[in-house]
């Protein structure tokens, strides 16, 4: 689609990429479906009543989110944080609907309200990293994109953006280094 690995170009369209850019959080959350787990392990404070309702919820909602409804989705998002204040997860989900809608500023509260449920949610970090990116912030979206990537290591889209900074600031050696992580 949009997305051109080629560092060489420098002048790849970061509104292009931003457009497309939840097909590849869909294909890489089905990998990683780490979310959960994670709050276990680190034993945060929220209550999980039905484990399997909120991932029927997520999967609702991305559902709305692949076929483009985004106002459906954020309308579902916004009836599951009204019923679960405490889900960092239904805050980042609908800050993916927002930022696919390109309600950038919304998408941004949506990111600071799952960080202070949850302030490991490397998803949430990394749709504010492309906001950033899409703003032209090259500064604030490299230190999100990286806070993501220490997070989770095998975030891809974190690392491609990274990448596609790099090579946009003319830093093709650094940009190879992380494309070629991504080969790996």
């Amino acid at each position: 689609k949009a997305l051109s690995l080629n560092p060489l170009n420098r002048h790849s369209s970061v509104i292009e990429f931003g457009t497309n850019i939840y097909e590849a959080f869909f294909v890489i959350e089905q990998k990683n479906k780490t979310d959960i787990s994670h709050r276990l392990q680190e034993k945060v404070a929220f209550e999980i009543t039905d484990e399997d309702n909120r991932l029927a919820a997520i999967t609702q909602g991305e559902k709305y989110l692949i076929t483009g409804d985004f106002e459906s989705a954020i309308t579902f998002y916004n009836l599951k944080i009204k019923e679960n204040q405490r889900s960092d997860l239904y805050y980042s989900r609908r800050a993916l609907a927002f930022l696919m809608k390109k309600d950038y500023e919304n998408a941004l509260m949506d990111c600071r309200n799952a960080l202070n449920i949850f302030t490991k949610n490397d998803f949430a970090i990394l749709i504010r990293g492309i906001i950033y990116r899409i703003k032209l912030w090259s500064v604030e979206a490299e230190t999100e994109l990286l806070k993501a990537i220490t997070l989770n290591q095998n975030n891809i889209e974190a690392v491609l953006i990274l990448g596609d900074i790099c090579a946009s600031r003319g830093e093709i050696q650094k940009a190879l280094s992380y494309y070629t992580h991504i080969i790996r």
